[in-house]
């Protein structure tokens, strides 16, 4: 099985691809993080991981992957586009606005937040392009949506 894991900058994929293969019981090896990003979030999103593992266990059972990062789309895409590999699982990272602009601002890029719709925007197009080659080829992934946003009222 191959899960791969997508979204904005700093609405820790990688982080959630490390409990994924964690829960799955995946080596270090694993779990391919496309980027040397540290990724903090507090993570709201147990049950709905949880739940994409119970999904992914259903899927192939024969190969076990793990590819997270902001990297892993373009990964992904290259891999479709050439017919070698194909996710069977999808873990679509949202995370609303307010999240990335602070840990943006905790780790001192405040300067990148003008940027943020931008590069969300070119993100998106990038796993959509991505989804089209594996379907054009025969493969349609299982899409599951985490929210990882900060619930602020809470804290």
């Amino acid at each position: 099985m191959i899960v791969a894991v997508v979204g904005p900058p700093r609405s820790a994929k990688s982080r959630i691809g490390a409990a994924i293969a964690e829960l799955i019981g995946l080596k270090g090896d694993e779990h391919i993080k496309t980027d040397n990003w540290k990724q903090w979030t507090y993570l709201r999103a147990k049950d709905e991981i949880v739940k994409s593992i119970e999904l992914a266990m259903r899927a192939k059972p024969d190969r076990d992957l793990v590819i997270s990062g902001m990297q892993a789309p373009r990964v992904m895409r290259q891999l479709a586009r050439n017919g070698s590999v194909f996710a069977d699982i999808v873990v679509r990272v949202e995370c609303n606005e307010a999240t990335l602009h602070h840990f943006y601002t905790k780790e001192g890029d405040e300067h990148k937040i003008p940027n943020l719709s931008r590069t969300i925007k070119a993100t998106n197009t990038v796993i959509e392009s991505w989804l089209e080659v594996a379907r054009d080829k025969g493969h349609e992934p299982e899409v599951i949506t985490v929210n990882s946003s900060i619930k602020w009222e809470e804290l």
